[in-house]
């Protein structure tokens, strides 16, 4: 009688591994779903604020040329700083323009923009000033 007893207790452990397994290969999906939500929002945030930043940057780097005189006049007349300045600008364009377009997609309630999000995160920081 024990081992019959014994033989019923591991056929009950295996039917319970078994859907355990089952459970666990589900909310493995589940929560492989909320950590790339949190990632794909960590890369669209990284990019929105370093849109600000660039904003604040370009200011900043527009009240120092306008201000600063070397060789008796503005340096912002000379056509390396202006070129620089033009350059910022873009990129500072470029970042927002992203910004805006993943948060447009997101407003709509798309769930698939992982793929925008890795290249604004990409784009902006390879192309940080």
């Amino acid at each position: 009688m024990n081992q019959t007893v014994r033989q019923d207790e591991v056929t009950n452990r295996q039917n319970l591994c078994e859907w355990s397994t089952e459970y666990r290969d589900w909310q493995l999906s589940v929560w492989l779903q909320v950590a790339m939500n949190i990632l794909n929002n960590g890369r669209f945030g990284m990019a929105a604020c370093l849109a600000g930043t660039m904003r604040a940057v370009t200011k900043k780097a527009v009240d120092h040329a306008t201000t600063r005189l070397q060789f008796g006049r503005r340096i912002d007349s000379f056509g390396t700083i202006q070129e620089k300045l033009a350059r910022m600008s873009i990129l500072q364009y470029v970042t927002e323009s992203l910004a805006y377009m993943i948060s447009g997609n997101m407003d709509k309630g798309s769930t698939d923009f992982h793929l925008e999000a890795a290249i604004s995160k990409v784009v902006c920081f390879s192309e940080r000033f």
